[in-house]
C-alpha cells in the first residue's frame, strides 16, 4: 500500500475502505505527518482529521517536508481542508467544499471544522457539531423555504458565538429562540437536522478518498518535488523528540526513548558527554568555515560499518530500521563523524594539544579502563624483558613490512582498524610511522615470547629452537 490517511470522526473506517484501501492512521497531530512520511514512505498521503484542541496541531512545515520529498499531500473536510487552503500555492491538493470554503475565506479558523468528540475506542462518537455541517444544513433549509433570510443570518451569528465543544443543534436553537427565531421555525429546523442534516465534511472524505484512489492507480503517482525544503532548528527539533517510531507494536514518540534512557542506562552519562562533544564539534567546524568534503563523509560511511560489521547494504538498511534513521539521516550523522575526524586530524598534525598521549589516557582514567590498560602493557614489557628481546628486534620480524605487520597484529588480537593503518595510526597518536612500526615489532615479539615459554613447558621442541616468523 502507498496511501496514508489520516481519519477519526469524520468518517467512519469501515466506509472508508470501501472506496480505497490504505493506511490508516488516527487524526493527525504534531510531528504524525512526518512520521508517516518516514516510516511508510507512501506515494500519496491525505489529512482529514487533525487534532488542534487536546494537542498540538499539524505544522505546515511537516507537509512541505513530504512535499519536498515527492509525496503527493491531500486535505479535505477538517484540518486537512484548511492546512490545503494555506499550502496550495506550495502543492497541496485541497478536496471538496470545506476546502473552497476556506480558499474563498469563508472560513478562517480550525474551530469553524472543530468538533468534540469520543476516542477510538468508542468510534469517535461526535458530541457536538461542526460549524460547517451546521451551516449547510440551515443553507439547505433556506433553500427548501423553512426558514428566511433573516433568520438564517441569526442563526448562523448564533451558531459561530457557540464555542465548539458546546455547539450542539439542541443548544444552537435554544440561543436562537432567546434572540428572536420564532418557535415554529426552531421546531421544523429541529426536524431538518434528525432528518435531512447535510454532512458536508462526511462527503469531502469521500470525494477525497476517490481522489486519492485515482492518484495511488496512477502508474507515476510519486511527484518529483517541486520545491526546497530549508530545515529550521523548530523543525529539527520537533524531528528529533517528536517524531513517532514503533517498537513490540507500540508507538512511540523519539524523545519517550531518550528520557527513558536517561533514567534507566548508567551508560547514559558518557553517551550524552560523547554526543554533546560532537555536537561542540559542528559548532566549532561552523566557526572556523570548515567544509568537510563528501569524500570524507564516504570514508566515515566505510569505517562505521567496518566496525559495525555490516557488510552488505541489506544489513546497513536493517540497522538503520532498528535505529530509526531515514538513509538521509544517517548520511547527516555520518558527515558529522567525519567533521569531527577532519578537526582530529588538524588537532594531531598541528600539535595543538600539549601531550596527545594524556588525551587517551585519561579518557581512560573517566572510564575506569586505565588499571587495565597498565597491566596490559606491564605484562608486555615483563615479557620482552624477561626474553632479553626488548631492545633486540628479532632480524626476521623486521624484515616484514608494515602492512604485513598490521595484518598479522589484526588476526591475532582483538584491536580495531577501521581505516587505512597510516591514517588510523596517526589518530591513534603514532606521530610517526617508526613509532607505529617499532609498536607493532614490540607486540609481535611479545606474541613470540609467549609462544616460546608455551612450547618450553608442554616440551614441544628445545629451548634453543627459535620460533621463526
Amino acid at each position: 500500500m502507498t496511501a496514508v490517511v489520516f481519519l477519526g470522526p469524520t468518517l467512519a473506517i469501515d466506509d472508508a475502505r470501501r472506496v480505497l484501501d490504505a493506511v490508516y492512521l488516527p487524526p493527525a497531530r504534531q510531528a504524525d505527518v512526518l512520521s508517516a512520511v518516514v516510516q511508510y514512505r507512501p506515494r500519496v498521503l491525505a489529512v482529514v482529521d487533525g487534532l488542534f484542541f487536546q494537542s498540538l496541531s499539524v505544522w505546515h512545515k511537516e507537509v512541505l517536508y513530504a512535499l519536498s520529498r515527492g509525496v503527493r499531500v491531500f486535505g479535505s473536510s477538517s484540518i486537512g481542508a484548511l492546512r490545503a487552503a494555506e499550502l496550495a500555492p506550495f502543492g497541496m491538493v485541497g478536496i471538496g467544499r470545506v476546502f473552497e470554503m476556506y480558499e474563498r475565506g469563508e472560513l478562517a479558523d480550525d474551530a469553524d471544522v472543530a468538533l468534540a468528540h469520543t476516542d477510538a475506542e468508542d468510534g469517535y462518537r461526535k458530541l457536538s457539531e461542526p460549524l460547517v455541517n451546521v451551516l449547510h444544513t440551515l443553507r439547505r433549509a433556506a433553500r427548501d423555504g423553512i426558514v428566511g433570510e433573516h433568520d438564517l443570518a441569526l442563526l448562523e451569528s448564533v451558531a459561530r458565538a457557540i464555542y465548539f465543544p458546546e455547539r450542539t443543534v439542541a443548544r444552537i436553537l435554544a440561543e436562537s429562540r432567546r434572540a428572536g427565531l420564532p418557535a415554529a421555525t426552531a421546531d421544523a429546523l429541529e426536524q431538518v437536522f434528525a432528518t435531512q442534516y447535510v454532512d458536508v465534511k462526511r462527503e469531502d472524505a469521500l470525494e477525497l478518498l476517490r481522489a486519492v484512489s485515482v492518484a495511488e492507480a496512477d502508474g507515476d503517482a510519486s511527484q518529483a518535488p517541486t520545491l526546497g525544503f530549508e530545515s529550521t532548528v523548530l523543525f529539527v527539533g520537533m524531528r528529533d523528540r517528536d517524531r513517532v517510531v514503533e517498537h513490540d507494536e507500540v508507538r512511540l514518540a523519539l524523545g519517550d526513548v531518550v528520557a527513558h534512557a536517561a533514567l534507566h542506562n548508567p551508560e547514559f552519562g558518557d553517551l550524552n558527554r560523547d554526543g554533546l562533544n560532537r555536537a561542540l564539534a559542528q559548532v566549532l567546524a561552523t566557526v572556523v568555515g570548515l567544509d568537510v568534503p563528501e569524500r570524507e563523509v564516504d570514508e566515515q560511511v566505510r569505517r562505521f560499518r567496518r566496525r559495525a560489521g555490516l557488510a552488505t547494504d541489506e544489513e546497513l538498511a536493517r540497522w538503520m530500521t532498528d535505529n530509526d534513521l531515514t538513509a538521509e539521516e544517517f548520511r547527516d550523522l555520518m558527515r558529522e563523524l567525519a567533521t569531527c575526524h577532519v578537526l582530529h586530524l588538524w588537532l594531531l598534525r598541528a600539535q595543538a594539544v600539549p601531550s596527545l598521549g594524556r588525551i587517551a589516557l585519561d579518557e581512560a582514567r573517566l572510564k575506569g579502563q586505565y588499571p587495565r590498560w597498565a597491566v596490559g602493557a606491564a605484562e608486555q614489557a615483563s615479557l620482552l624483558q624477561a626474553q632479553h628481546l626488548a631492545g633486540d628486534l628479532d632480524e626476521r620480524l623486521t624484515r616484514l613490512t608494515t602492512s604485513r605487520l598490521v595484518e598479522e597484529h589484526l588476526a591475532a588480537t582483538e584491536c580495531l582498524m577501521d581505516t587505512d593503518h597510516s591514517r588510523w595510526s596517526l589518530e591513534a597518536g603514532f606521530l610517526h610511522p617508526d613509532d607505529f612500526r617499532t609498536e607493532l615489532l614490540r607486540a609481535a615479539l611479545a606474541r613470540r615470547a609467549v609462544e616460546r615459554l608455551h612450547r618450553l613447558v608442554l616440551g614441544e621442541y628445545p629451548p634453543s629452537a627459535d620460533a621463526g616468523t
